[in-house]
């Protein structure tokens, strides 16, 4: 993703305090359903009857259970912030890949959760090669908001190719139908319903849901958040 610079720089200028702020609350319940639903679809690719489909490691190589690493569900957050949902995530026994714009952000977040952030646009992420079917879920909670119109489909289509089959995405955008720059100098692409909806379905991912609810920004102003829950087939 290439954030316009009044969108990265006001990141950068009030990482403090954005960070401050607190929005512990904010999107806990889609949060919750995002951490159901990629456990839900983990839990399904560690049957005994699938473990067994799996390529056998002979005994003499087998590893003491006492010393074996549990697996745990990979995911990435598209737009980490301050850190505060990864952190959450890491709680519920999630790896977690953290990617954000700011470095000032990125510095906040590593401090909260321990955990290197990737500092880079989200078009610069290598679905194809490195991240290639790598996630059970990608959550991306007020972040791709604020990807350019005209680069939102290509983005999306990198989302597509991050996840694992039947892999988890979760995003919320707020609902215009033009784009616009905020008060605070962030741009925001146009999203209603039905341009969400055709998006997801021409990234090639299956739409599951699109709710609509009232809320605000983190300016403070009345919004109305659109959610998107969609899967890979």
């Amino acid at each position: 993703m290439k954030k316009l610079n009044s969108t990265l720089a006001y990141y950068e200028k009030h990482a403090t305090a954005y960070a401050a702020r607190d929005f512990l609350g904010t999107f806990g319940e889609y949060r919750e359903l995002f951490i159901a639903r990629v456990k839900e679809e983990f839990s399904k690719k560690r049957t005994p009857e699938n473990l067994k489909s799996e390529n056998p490691i002979p005994p003499e190589h087998q590893v003491p259970p006492e010393n074996q690493v549990l697996a745990k569900p990979k995911i990435l957050e598209l737009g980490s912030g301050s850190g505060r949902d990864a952190q959450y995530f890491l709680t519920h026994g999630f790896d977690v890949t953290l990617v954000d714009g700011s470095a000032e952000l990125a510095k906040i977040a590593k401090e909260r959760t321990g955990q290197d952030v990737l500092v880079m646009d989200f078009a610069d992420l290598d679905f194809e090669a490195e991240f290639s079917g790598e996630f059970e879920g990608i959550w991306a909670a007020a972040s791709l908001l604020h990807v350019p119109s005209d680069q939102l489909p290509g983005v999306l289509q990198s989302v597509e190719r991050g996840l694992q089959r039947n892999g988890v995405f979760v995003a919320s955008f707020k609902e215009s139908d033009h784009d616009w720059v905020d008060d605070l100098g962030r741009y925001f692409c146009a999203m209603t319903e039905s341009h969400l909806a055709e998006l997801v379905v021409n990234s090639g991912l299956e739409l599951v849901s699109i709710e609509k609810g009232e809320g605000q920004g983190s300016d403070g102003r009345p919004t109305v958040w659109l959610w998107v829950v969609a899967r890979k087939n």
